[in-house]
């Protein structure tokens, strides 16, 4: 609302199942590393062609793994963050 984004800007709260719609351009997910990889598959199909992750809640010792999931679901990374043992990974479907 403060940006003037809130009739472009969808944002949803809850569990996959409870979003039954598909083909996000964004989605974000700010949990531990264990929660992401159980629902890559699933936050994979609801990604549209070239859409793009940001998965926060990752501690530095999950990049290896996490870069295992991202190029098992063919993900191209797009940039890694980190601050103190914390990292954030945006990457690409393709």
């Amino acid at each position: 609302v403060r940006n003037g984004c809130e009739q472009r800007v969808d944002i949803r709260f809850g569990s996959l199942e409870s979003v039954p719609e598909s083909e996000f351009d964004f989605i974000l997910a700010n949990i531990i590393r264990s929660t992401i990889t159980e629902l890559f598959p699933s936050m994979i199909e609801k990604l549209n062609k070239h859409g793009t992750f940001l998965l926060s809640g990752l501690l530095a010792d999950d990049r290896d793994l996490m870069m295992g999931v991202l190029n098992e679901h063919d993900c191209t990374l797009l940039s890694i963050d980190q601050e103190n043992e914390w990292i954030s990974v945006a990457a690409r479907k393709t």
